[in-house]
Order: C-alpha cells, then sequence, then structure tokens
C-alpha cells in the first residue's frame, strides 16, 4: 500500500472503529508500522478526535432546557416556539463551534514532530550530488512539471530546484511562482527560472543588459514546452553550458 492510498483510508482507521477491516486494514496498519509521516499524520488524528469528542461531551446542556421547550410549546403559538428553538440550537451550535477551534488549537499546536537526522542531510548533499533525472524527480515532488534543463553542467548545482517568486512579479496580486536552479562556479554565479510555455509567452530582452551585476540570456529549445532566463554573473555563461541533447 502506497502513501496516497493509506491517507484516503486513514478517516475509516480509529481506535475502536470498525469501519475498515479485512485485508485493507492489515495493509493498513503495516504500512504505518514503516511509514513515518503517514503513522504521524495517523496518530495527530487520532488525538484530534479525542480532544474534540472529550470537548463535545462536556458541552453542558442548560438545566431544564427540555421542560423550558415543551412549556414554550404549551403556551405560544406554533410559529414562536420554533423561532425560539432556532435560537437555542444557534445558541448550542455556537458554543460547540468555539470548543471545537479551541480544542483543534490544541492538537495541532504541539503536533507530533517527525524525527530528523541531520548527518543524513550531510551525506546526502556532498555524496549525492543532483543531475539532471534527479533534479526533474525533486521538481516533480514541488508540483513542478520535469523542466530540469539539458544545456547546463549539474556538476555546479548549489543545491537542490526549488519554487521561487520570479523577479518582476513580488508585487503582483499573484507572484509567479517556477522552478529556480542556482549554479555556482568559484565567483561566478548563475540563475536559471525555468517557465512554462504553454502558460507564458517569453518575450526577449529589448535593452541591453550590460552594466548590471547579472546579465540575462533567453533559451528556448525549439520543440520544448519550457523557456529558461538565465541570469549570470560576467561576461558569459560558457563555463556552465554543455551541449543540449534531445528531450
Amino acid at each position: 500500500m502506497d502513501c496516497n492510498t493509506a491517507r484516503l483510508f486513514l478517516p475509516f482507521h480509529r481506535p475502536g472503529g470498525r469501519d475498515l477491516d479485512g485485508p485493507e486494514a492489515a495493509d493498513l496498519d503495516h504500512h504505518l508500522a514503516q511509514c513515518n509521516e503517514c503513522n504521524t499524520l495517523s496518530m495527530t488524528q487520532d488525538r484530534l478526535d479525542a480532544t474534540l469528542g472529550k470537548a463535545m461531551r462536556n458541552v453542558e446542556v442548560p438545566r431544564g432546557l427540555r421542560n423550558q421547550i415543551l412549556e414554550r410549546l404549551a403556551a405560544q403559538p406554533s410559529r414562536k416556539p420554533r423561532r425560539w428553538i432556532a435560537y437555542s440550537v444557534r445558541g448550542l451550535s455556537a458554543a460547540a463551534a468555539v470548543l471545537l477551534l479551541v480544542a483543534g488549537w490544541f492538537v495541532f499546536y504541539d503536533p507530533i514532530r517527525r524525527p530528523l537526522d541531520a548527518a543524513d542531510v550531510f551525506v546526502s548533499y556532498n555524496f549525492s550530488r543532483p543531475d539532471r533525472e534527479q533534479g526533474n524527480a525533486q521538481l516533480r515532488q514541488l508540483g513542478a512539471g520535469a523542466g530540469a534543463p539539458t544545456f547546463v553542467n549539474y556538476a555546479f548545482l548549489t543545491g537542490s530546484p526549488s519554487l521561487a517568486v520570479l523577479p518582476g512579479t513580488q508585487g503582483d496580486k499573484t507572484p509567479v511562482k517556477v522552478p529556480q536552479l542556482v549554479f555556482q562556479q568559484g565567483e561566478r554565479n548563475a540563475v536559471v527560472y525555468v517557465v512554462s510555455r504553454k502558460t507564458f509567452r517569453v518575450e526577449e530582452p529589448t535593452n541591453h543588459t550590460d552594466g548590471y551585476a547579472y546579465r540575462l540570456e533567453v533559451v528556448q529549445p525549439e520543440g520544448s514546452e519550457f523557456a529558461y532566463l538565465v541570469l549570470f554573473t560576467g561576461n558569459s555563461w560558457d563555463w556552465l553550458k554543455v551541449s543540449d541533447r534531445t528531450e
């Protein structure tokens, strides 16, 4: 069972519940025993259920409410008791909603934290530097398309690809977020922004980019669904280029 399937089954997997049984329940238990992320999510949901259930059970019904409702029904015209009952129900609902919010804050304020071994980060960064294939895999994990460029040398990649706000769109109502790759060789730097040509029509710069700390070159490979904005220091970025390969 994979993570997506497990998380679909989690709402039906509750302590003491019988909504999920048989092979599916066994597979889910096995997955939770192996997957820290799904197990953490399951435990957090169980804590939330327990806290909310306790909070709901502790909602105190006003004393004599039942007798008051019956008396109003007997003494008032048909429409007024209904209105009074509606007000009472709304009041109880509001109190319950407040309790739910407080309980939810209590549960998520102190969630179960997944352990993170800093040594694993260190070893992975030093000995498992990404190539284009790994870069595309990381972009997919970020929800972006597999648009890692074919024309750069990944030996100079300084870290994992990330999503970044595209410069020039920070002040927009909806800033544009695109994949970003950062490269470095000595004192030379280059930043590559990956832009979908299905979403944007990339226009070549009309002004000279000389005289700035970073210069710009737009690369739009023929037949590719992506365009690349390469911002680089120095007079050229030949140090980063490799022969383009067919996608």
